[in-house]
């Protein structure tokens, strides 16, 4: 069993509270609502702004294009993250404490099972709201198999995957990075029948014309990429002397979902820009990293992630226990388990 929870944020602010229109159902259609107001929370935007530059002053060999070089020492800017995040977590955790939460979290649980699978949407345009730890509040640690998500636009859900899956992996601009063991593991899904077409560093009329006359089920992109300064777009570097915006691809994107793109994959730096380009041309489901994400942390997600989604376990369990696996990392990679994220469709099926 599986239950559907979406919560639509579309008005409020961290200064005077949100209104929350609750609703929760199987897949598909919702069929309870309810409105809970949410209590303002005046410094989150602030604290997470300054634990976000702490964190991007680490600067490890993160796949996002045009890093500044970090002026202090690694040690000295770990310790400031650390502090920099165990503030913010703090006033997070006293604000999810707070009573309508609470109320919130309870009307969830009433109406789910421990045991079920639960896909949490948080439709919002917020971004401070979008940029959230969303797994730090307790609804998830009361149900070990709810994940969270980030809505995309509605539309009518599309097929299931079939074998045999169809995967374009783009491989761009790798100055600085390693992706010899990206290539390794998207190599591996061809022992279990998967259809990998690689793209090295292609020039932007190789990558249009792949995707515009072909039929692919996935699209994966490992490198470098950023996104604007309110995550509304976003850029790829194609290869080590060409980046390009996602709106300058927006036509043969729709096109490649007409033919069949259920799920975008990029293990880069700082998505939600990416995301939100995506979610205007229609792609039903992503995966993308909130911030910069250093290589090595991007190489251990995508392993974990793989070994569990091609083993048949479906996109939102194998995204969360890949998440949750990062935590081993996070003395030298601080926040490394904050750093994937599933957006999406609402009404798209999940994926096995």
């Amino acid at each position: 069993m599986s239950k559907f929870v979406v919560l639509n944020i579309d008005e409020g602010s961290f200064e005077q509270g949100f209104p929350v229109r609750l609703g929760i159902g199987e897949e598909g259609p919702t069929y309870y609502r309810e409105r809970i107001t949410l209590p303002p929370a005046t410094d989150k935007p602030r604290l997470y702004k300054e634990w976000q530059d702490k964190y991007r002053e680490l600067g490890k060999n993160p796949r996002q294009i045009d890093v500044p070089s970090a002026q202090i020492t690694r040690v000295s800017i770990i310790e400031n993250d650390k502090e920099a995040r165990r503030k913010f977590e703090e006033h997070l955790h006293q604000w999810f404490s707070e009573l309508p939460w609470r109320e919130l979290r309870v009307r969830i649980e009433e109406k789910t099972q421990p045991d079920e699978i639960i896909k949490v949407i948080i439709d919002t345009k917020n971004i401070f709201l979008k940029k959230l730890p969303w797994h730090l509040w307790h609804l998830f640690h009361n149900r070990p198999h709810a994940e969270f998500a980030l809505s995309a636009e509605y539309a009518p859900p599309t097929e299931p995957l079939k074998r045999p899956v169809k995967i374009l992996a783009i491989f761009g601009g790798s100055e600085g990075l390693d992706l010899t063991s990206d290539r390794e593991l998207i190599a591996t899904l061809k022992k279990r029948g998967a259809k990998v077409t690689w793209l090295e560093q292609p020039q932007r009329s190789e990558l249009s014309e792949s995707l515009w006359k072909q039929h692919w089920d996935i699209l994966f992109f490992a490198g470098h990429s950023s996104s604007g300064e309110e995550c509304n777009t976003g850029k790829i570097q194609i290869n080590d002397s060409e980046s390009i915006s996602l709106t300058r691809l927006r036509n043969t994107l729709r096109t490649a979902v007409r033919k069949g793109l259920k799920l975008a994959i990029f293990n880069s730096c700082d998505g939600l820009g990416l995301a939100d380009e995506l979610k205007g041309v229609g792609v039903p489901q992503m995966i993308v990293m909130r911030e910069p994400v250093p290589d090595e942390v991007a190489r251990q997600f995508l392993k974990y992630f793989l070994e569990d989604f091609s083993g048949g376990q479906s996109l939102y369990s194998a995204v969360r226990n890949a998440r949750q696996r990062l935590e081993w990392m996070e003395d030298e990679f601080p926040c490394a388990s904050w750093l994937p994220v599933i957006c999406q469709n609402p009404a798209a099926r999940p994926f096995v």
